[in-house]
């Protein structure tokens, strides 16, 4: 929240986690993350065989 829009690197969760927002229970299925190099954070997230992203 209130972050940059640019270097946005989306992270799919599967399977689907729980969260909360405001106190309320959500599905969380995708985390979207803005980082100063997505590319060094996808290049670690990928060293899991069972992982998936996208920039």
């Amino acid at each position: 929240m209130n972050g940059s829009g640019q270097g946005i690197l989306t992270i799919d969760l599967t399977p689907t986690q729980r969260g909360y927002v405001m106190g309320f229970p959500v599905r969380l299925r995708q985390l979207m993350v803005s980082v100063a190099e997505p590319a060094s954070l996808a290049a670690a997230l990928s060293a899991h065989p069972l992982s998936r992203w996208s920039e």
